[in-house]
């Protein structure tokens, strides 16, 4: 997952009393293991959806600790999960008996790219350049499975129209996974202290992008930033209110209670839109050769995620009105008051 910069997990969370959700099990006590605790690799429990919480973090956790006492670090690890990835990809194309083994790769992966998120945040030696490498990865591993998807589809004599169908469906699944991130982003920016202010990523890679050496480094993060302009340009369509008013919410405590009090419930739900449990359901499906039936479940998500942005949109205008009027808060009121 991102390398973002880790955060402390407060003392009442960071003892495992309970899982965050409800009728859900308990998670394991963070048990002090060298001055590193299972609750210190986490993002939140407010972002984290169930899977993530009961699978892949804990696996993620214990191959995070198993392969830093090799010695490395979370870009190696990164490029550990792009390599089962694309190993998994190769399998599709293989076929027949090589789909168990493409579905536990691309399970491995997932795994991977949450260990090597942990690792940043347990090391603390997240950073931007570490965020750009794992999206790359992500985004690499994403189309190499979709496009060994639809050549192991079309091996089975379904008609060659499928490559629409999986065109879609990667559109799609770039789209949930972007919606994810955002409003994740936003979240922690909101919620946690000492976070840089929501809206600050594209400035943050810019400053990356000056100082960038190689002839890798820079047409990465050229290619980081073009992704994150285009998610922006999508949310302030989808949602104008917390696009214009985000980049201005005064952080601290009594703005974040409000935002989390209308958004928490919906980021409980936006968990689901993104890239775990899009790796699961492609691993699964890919382990029982049902690969078609993977495409067009990802295209069904599409109504939940209209139910989703239009939920979202009457959360947003809640939450920055209830910011404007009983908080104050000029740098809201100057972005977004025009969209209340």
């Amino acid at each position: 997952m991102s390398h973002e910069i880790p955060f402390q997990v407060p003392v009442t969370e960071a003892r495992g009393t309970g899982s965050g959700f409800t009728g859900m099990p308990a998670l394991p006590q963070a048990v002090e293991t060298g001055g590193l605790r299972f609750a210190d690799g986490l993002k939140s429990w407010d972002v984290e959806d169930p899977v993530n919480l009961l699978v892949h973090r804990p696996a993620g956790y214990a191959v995070a600790r198993f392969l830093m006492t090799f010695g490395l670090s979370a870009n190696q690890i990164t490029l550990l999960s792009l390599l089962a990835g694309l190993a998994g990809a190769g399998c599709m194309i293989e076929g027949g008996p090589w789909m168990r083994g493409a579905g536990l790769l691309l399970f491995l992966c997932s795994i991977l790219d949450s260990a090597d998120g942990i690792v940043a945040r347990l090391t603390r030696t997240g950073s931007r350049m570490g965020q750009v490498w794992d999206q790359s990865s992500d985004n690499i591993v994403g189309l190499a499975a979709v496009a060994a998807a639809a050549v192991h589809v079309v091996s089975l004599g379904s008609s060659p129209w499928i490559f629409v169908l999986v065109a879609l469906a990667y559109a799609s699944g770039v789209a949930h996974t972007g919606f994810h991130a955002f409003y994740m982003e936003s979240y922690l920016r909101v919620t946690r202290p000492g976070r840089k202010p929501p809206g600050a990523e594209l400035a943050e890679v810019d400053a990356e992008i000056a100082k960038a050496e190689g002839f890798v480094a820079r047409p990465a993060l050229r290619a980081h930033r073009v992704l994150l302009g285009a998610e922006m340009a999508v949310m302030r369509w989808a949602d104008p209110v917390a696009s214009a008013g985000l980049p201005g919410v005064r952080h601290d405590a009594s703005v974040a209670q409000v935002y989390r009090r209308h958004n928490r419930t919906l980021m409980r739900g936006w968990s689901f839109f993104g890239l775990g449990p899009h790796m699961d359901l492609l691993s699964l499906f890919a382990f029982l050769d049902q690969l078609e039936v993977y495409l067009w479940l990802r295209l069904g998500m599409n109504v939940a995620l209209v139910a989703m942005i239009a939920l979202q949109r009457r959360a947003s205008r809640r939450c920055f009105a209830e910011l404007l009027q009983g908080l104050g808060g000029s740098g809201i009121a100057r972005r977004s008051q025009k969209y209340s």
